[in-house]
């Protein structure tokens, strides 16, 4: 149970900030393509990561500017002397077409922000970027995590340090979502007022940097949200919580006005259970998304391999597909959707190798796998949600693998890849 905080929240804004934020129009992502992708596939290796300056453990994707420029962050590494035992409290990154890092930023430790972790960054055509660090934000401690922006000139701004419950939430891990009014939503994973202060929040930052709590999590309508949010055309906002419910995590909807409601809970054996990635929604308005366990029991592993799920404008949820080990099994990140209806997303451990695969789910739920991980040079464990980068690439990254040693245990420190479908 996380602890819980006496102090009150501290949002920093001064008016660099509030032109900042108003000068931010981000545009939002597709989620399909227009071509309809075929079944080869050539897999490259963009860019390793060293664990030096450059970073290391990429946690979250990247995103793609029209140039075909990459942008991520890593969790940890860049200035190894900060950070203590994660040698580097983690960076900001520029990809270019011909595969050269460029650091946008290294973070420094508490005050500046520590560890970026799953959420996919925002950024306008002008180049500013908008995220989250899971810690950091406090003078002389670890603290509880920030959302900060970073200028097209690296000016990095902290938008809001967050205070924990009982007034603010904590550890952000995700990405933040634009809304249509210009305001930006996100999630935090523990904070807030809700079940002994600690099930997380839904928070919501205008333009003019007004950060306000819009959703306290208290238990039964889900816990600890760790998969961001995606939004409708009319504005409703979903996203899933990996725990509480029944205990296995859930699906919910949060209208613009603030009602929350429960499309559903997972149960583990056979539908599932511990949703971590975020969700895809398509044209229609069906939601798509993964369970980390759950599903069909496994050979060795007892609660499941995990699932690809479907829920429809209704709330029905159905199972697209359940996880064996010859498959891959523990899909982490969420799946991206083309014109056709094709899904695609990767697994974290696969059979041949246990370092994950990436995948394709056609319309009638056929699997086809479209890679192995093998570690070393090749990257392993991919953890974030892949990107559309044209109507037949995708980009994403890899937390380990790459290099054959290097970053802690020997197990690489991840790499940036391409999966071109011909």
């Amino acid at each position: 149970m996380r602890k819980k905080s006496s102090q009150q929240p501290m949002p920093i804004f001064n008016s660099r900030t509030t032109h900042f934020l108003l000068a931010l129009t981000f545009s939002l992502t597709l989620t399909a393509m227009l071509a309809l992708p075929a079944q080869a596939q050539t897999y490259t290796v963009l860019y390793t990561f060293t664990g030096g300056t450059d970073g290391g453990w990429p946690y979250a994707g990247v995103v793609a500017d029209n140039a075909g420029n990459l942008y991520g962050t890593t969790e940890v590494r860049g200035n190894n002397s900060a950070c203590g035992a994660f040698h580097g409290c983690g960076v900001v990154f520029k990809l270019d077409p011909s595969g050269n890092e460029t650091v946008l930023h290294t973070f420094e430790g508490n005050v500046d922000g520590r560890q970026p972790v799953w959420g996919n960054l925002l950024r306008n055509n002008a180049g500013d970027i908008i995220d989250t660090t899971q810690y950091g934000g406090m003078n002389g401690q670890i603290g509880l995590g920030t959302i900060y922006a970073l200028t097209a000139e690296g000016k990095e701004i902290i938008v809001h340090r967050f205070q924990g419950p009982p007034n603010d939430g904590e550890e952000p891990q995700t990405g933040l979502i634009v809304a249509k009014d210009g305001s930006l939503y996100g999630t935090t994973a523990g904070g807030g007022n809700g079940f002994q202060g600690g099930c997380g929040t839904i928070y919501r930052l205008t333009k003019t940097g007004q950060f306000s709590i819009f959703h306290n999590f208290k238990g039964g309508d889900g816990c600890s949200p760790a998969g961001g949010l995606v939004m409708d055309s009319q504005g409703n906002l979903y996203g899933t919580a990996n725990s509480g419910g029944a205990g296995y995590g859930n699906v919910f909807k949060i209208t613009p006005s603030g009602v929350l409601t429960v499309l559903h809970s997972f149960t583990g054996i056979p539908d599932g259970a511990l949703p971590s990635g975020i969700l895809t929604i398509d044209k229609a308005g069906n939601l798509y998304g993964t369970t980390l366990v759950g599903g069909s029991l496994c050979t060795t592993v007892g609660e499941g391999c995990g699932v690809v799920f479907k829920i429809d404008t209704q709330g029905n949820e159905t199972i697209l597909y359940r996880f064996l080990l010859k498959d891959g099994i523990g899909p982490m990140a969420g799946v991206v959707v083309d014109a056709a209806g094709n899904l695609y997303g990767s697994t974290t451990g696969a059979a041949d190798y246990n370092w994950g695969s990436l995948f394709k789910l056609d319309t009638q739920g056929n699997y086809t796998k479209l890679h192995d991980f093998a570690g070393a040079g090749d990257g392993a464990s991919p953890f974030g949600t892949m990107t559309w980068g044209g109507p037949n690439t995708l980009y994403g990254t890899t937390y380990l693998g790459g290099l054959a040693d290097g970053c802690d245990y020997g197990q690489g420190c991840g790499v940036v890849f391409k999966l071109t479908l011909q």
